[in-house]
């Protein structure tokens, strides 16, 4: 009845494939052996790392590359000016607060993947455990 289980027959502590994905995402899955889950997720994982790596280079340029602009345009503008002129730095360095909010999303999106694969890692290694014993139950 339950012979798709069969490959699952040792019993696993639901606790190691949890912690296995919130450390990486989808290593429990693959622990569970439900590899082409785990595959997928650590990709996901792994595409998460790259672009808030690739976000946060694009940012560390654009924060030198106004901090030069504004350093400049001090430098070369008398007082009067330096007053309207700061307040288009002020105005710059929001947009960039705003470009900064852009490296939480892969952050956010990574602690998403791995808090799904937790639970999913979790609640798949009791459902095996569970058919596993109504199957032994049953004969």
């Amino acid at each position: 009845m339950y012979k798709r289980f069969e490959r699952h027959k040792r019993r696993k502590k639901p606790g190691a494939p949890a912690l296995y994905s919130f450390l990486i995402p989808g290593v429990g899955q693959i622990y569970n052996r439900e590899v082409k889950k785990g595959v997928v997720m650590i990709f996901l994982a792994i595409l998460l790392v790259v672009s808030f790596v690739l976000l946060n280079s694009w940012y560390i340029n654009k924060t030198r590359k106004i901090s030069t602009e504004a350093i400049e345009i001090m430098n070369q503008l008398n007082i009067e000016r330096q007053i309207a002129e700061l307040y288009k730095t002020t105005q710059l360095k929001i947009k960039l607060s705003h470009c900064y909010m852009v490296l939480f999303i892969p952050i956010f999106f990574y602690f998403s993947l791995a808090t799904f694969s937790c639970i999913d890692a979790y609640f798949f290694s009791i459902y095996i455990t569970l058919a596993i014993d109504r199957e032994e139950s049953l004969g």
